[in-house]
């Protein structure tokens, strides 16, 4: 299921959240103004798509956070 969330720049995300079997420490900032969108930990990844950019600027990325080099263990 997705989520809309607006930044306070006013730039529109889509939020995906996917369950991992991973432990996931992370989080997303905002394409535009850099603001943390959102922090978490556990076992759900989420994914943040730019669906409106108040700047005009038109960018084809995707925040797809936790990369395999930021995902750490639960010990």
């Amino acid at each position: 299921m997705a989520i809309i969330i607006r930044c306070g720049c006013e730039a529109v995300y889509e939020q995906i959240e996917i369950r991992v079997t991973e432990w996931v420490e992370d989080s997303a900032d905002c394409q535009v103004c850099g603001y943390v969108l959102h922090s978490w930990r556990g076992h759900d990844m989420l994914s943040f798509n730019l669906i409106k950019n108040p700047t005009g600027y038109k960018s084809t990325l995707a925040c797809t956070v936790a990369p395999p080099d930021r995902v750490s263990r639960k010990s």
